[in-house]
């Protein structure tokens, strides 16, 4: 008890109480090692997406995040990339726009994602003006006074990429179209990006009638997309390539035979029987 009073008396004159250095120390951990862990984490997590490891992906959004809001979105694009457009619709529905943290920064990229997965989802089923709806509300959002430069930019870019891949549903495939989808593709850092940018070439090349670049592109699809929609649709045009495009007839040219006479082949026979009997002797 001496040596606690004794301890406690020493700190007080520095103004800080033994109570408030540990108040200290908790605050220090939590930022600096327990978010250091988290980012780790999350990290790890995000490969499992971005390598296409898409039900040991969804499996951690279930178990590990215990934000709903988050959980459910990260689920529907989880899905999204899988294809199952049902999934989709059912977990953004879960979702209550109204719970979206309004004066936060972590509430406003929510929303943003919440729409653009709307957009997303629209825009695959063929529903323009749910998708065109969806994307409006994005744009507002990008105004938000909450937004970092950096966010804006981001999603200012997502909103181009968004617009452009619409147009192309709606069959309008716009000037440097291909060279923007292009630099997307060899921008990508991940399997996800690089399979996802690869199946928009390939849409390109194919309406431009250049079937031997769009049957590449749905290959190198087909060779990395795990169990993507983008593998699913890429093995489908494969497919309606193949049966389009007719085999080569391969024309065997025809080689006269020589017949010979009975004389021309005891001539052989006999040459033959003394080269035998010749390389026999020695």
């Amino acid at each position: 008890m001496v040596y606690i009073a004794r301890y406690y008396f020493i700190v007080p004159t520095t103004g800080i109480t033994v109570t408030h250095w540990l108040a200290i120390l908790w605050i220090w951990f939590n930022n600096i090692f327990v978010k250091k862990v988290k980012r780790r984490l999350f990290r790890e997590f995000n490969d499992k997406l971005d390598n296409l490891e898409l039900e040991e992906y969804i499996l951690i959004c279930k178990n590990e995040i215990k934000n709903t809001i988050r959980k459910q979105l990260r689920i529907a694009y989880a899905h999204y990339v899988i294809g199952n457009n049902e999934e989709v619709l059912n977990y953004l529905s879960m979702i209550e726009i109204e719970k979206f943290a309004k004066n936060r920064r972590g509430g406003v990229l929510d929303k943003m994602s919440y729409f653009s997965y709307y957009a997303r989802y629209y825009t695959r089923i063929g529903d323009v003006l749910s998708a065109e709806q969806a994307l409006l509300e994005l744009e507002n959002l990008l105004h938000n006074p909450k937004l970092t430069k950096r966010d804006r930019v981001a999603w200012k870019h997502y909103h181009q990429s968004a617009i452009l891949l619409l147009n192309m549903k709606k069959g309008v495939y716009e000037e440097g179209c291909e060279s923007y989808f292009t630099a997307e593709y060899e921008r990508a850092n991940t399997l996800l990006g690089k399979v996802a940018y690869k199946g928009v070439l390939g849409e390109i090349y194919l309406n431009e009638n250049r079937i031997d670049e769009a049957a590449e592109a749905f290959k190198y699809i087909s060779k990395y997309g795990g169990t993507t929609w983008y593998k699913k649709e890429a093995n489908k045009q494969l497919d309606a390539l193949e049966r389009e495009i007719p085999k080569p007839v391969i024309i065997e040219e025809k080689k006269d035979v020589k017949l010979f006479t009975f004389k021309e082949l005891l001539i052989f026979g006999t040459t033959g029987l003394v080269i035998l009997v010749v390389v026999g002797s020695r």
